[in-house]
């Protein structure tokens, strides 16, 4: 059984505080509780999310408005039941600075395993494409954990 989800990227600014808006607000529907939260592997620490994700989050009915990014720590990989990443670099990164979290350790967007391009510094275009394939990740994950 899990009770908390980590949800990984670079920077933490914009792919993963999406995904862990929407899979947060998709577990609640199925009255989840399942705590989830997001940090980064090179985190941009204490910066807001991107106001491109910021965009697509308020058009989608979440609010990462208050989001602050923090840095991937070992206590973080400690206490999650579950980390996701965005990438197979990320998962084989993760792997290798946190040994002990294997076995924990999976692709946001895993059917088929697909990397989530980073938007980062791009136009909305690139943070849309990687919004679409956010959305399968955590449908596909909402299942599996609900």
């Amino acid at each position: 059984m899990f009770s908390s989800v980590l949800i990984l990227c670079i920077g933490n600014i914009c792919r993963s505080p999406l995904a862990e808006a929407a899979l947060r607000e998709a577990l609640q529907q199925q009255n989840k509780s399942i705590q989830v939260s997001s940090a980064g592997l090179h985190a941009m620490v204490e910066y807001p999310a991107d106001p491109n994700s910021v965009k697509i989050a308020q058009a989608n009915s979440l609010n990462i408005d208050q989001h602050k990014a923090q840095q991937l720590t070992l206590d973080l990989v400690k206490k999650a039941d579950l980390i996701l990443v965005m990438t197979q670099n990320q998962l084989k990164q993760v792997h290798q600075d946190y040994p002990s979290s294997r076995g924990k350790v999976f692709l946001l967007h895993n059917s088929p395993a697909t990397d989530i391009p980073d938007p980062y510094k791009q136009d909305e275009t690139a943070f849309e494409e990687a919004w679409k394939l956010i959305q399968a990740g955590v449908a596909n994950w909402s299942q599996m954990l609900g």
